[in-house]
C-alpha cells in the first residue's frame, strides 16, 4: 500500500498490473518492439475504456543487459496510452517481495516475464502469461492455468483480448 501511495496509483478503483518485457519485445515478438509498444497500448486502452480500471505497468527487470530495462517498453507504451492518468508506471527500484506486495494488490496480471507471472499466480491473482519459452508452459500447467498463456510468436490483439475476457470455467 505504501509504494502504490508513493507511485500515486488509485487504489481505490480496480488495478491491473502488466509486466511488459523488453527482451519480449526486442528478440520475441515478430513485429518488433514498436508493434509490441502499440499491441499493448490498445490493450490498456480497452480496459481503461471498458473496466475503467488502473493499470499499473511493473517492470520486474531494470538491468542494462542482454533481457534489457522494462522501464523502456513500459515507457513506449505509456506515450501510447490515450488515457494517461489512468496509467502508472513504477519507477521505483523495488526488491522482488515488493512487487510481490505491489502485483497482489491487482485484480488481473498479464506479464511476460516468467518470474512477474510466477508472483502473481503464488498472490491467487488471475494471470495470463506471454511466453517465448517451455517454462511459461510449465508454470502456468503446474496451477492448471494453462489455457491462460500465449505464445509470443502467436501474440495478436484478438488473441490477447480472448485470453482477458474468456469466460472462467
Amino acid at each position: 500500500d505504501k509504494i502504490l501511495k508513493k507511485e500515486m496509483v488509485d487504489t481505490k478503483i480496480s488495478i491491473i498490473g502488466m509486466c511488459i518485457s523488453s527482451e519480449t519485445a526486442k528478440y520475441h515478438y515478430q513485429n518488433g518492439e514498436r508493434k509490441f509498444a502499440e499491441l499493448f497500448a490498445t490493450i490498456v486502452d480497452n480496459l481503461v475504456d471498458k473496466y475503467n480500471v488502473q493499470i499499473v505497468l511493473v517492470p520486474f527487470s531494470t538491468w542494462k543487459g542482454h533481457g534489457g530495462d522494462d522501464r523502456i517498453i513500459s515507457r513506449k507504451v505509456y506515450e501510447l496510452v490515450k488515457r494517461k492518468e489512468k496509467v502508472k508506471l513504477l519507477n521505483g527500484g523495488y526488491s522482488p517481495m515488493e512487487l510481490k506486495g505491489v502485483i497482489s494488490r491487482c485484480e488481473m496480471f498479464i506479464g511476460s516475464r516468467g518470474h512477474s507471472c510466477i508472483l502473481a499466480l503464488s498472490s491467487c491473482i488471475p494471470t495470463i502469461a506471454i511466453g517465448h519459452n517451455p517454462k511459461y508452459y510449465g508454470i502456468m500447467r503446474m496451477v492448471g492455468q494453462e489455457h491462460y498463456i500465449c505464445n509470443v510468436r502467436q501474440l495478436t490483439y484478438e488473441k490477447l483480448l480472448s485470453l482477458i475476457y474468456r469466460p472462467v470455467s
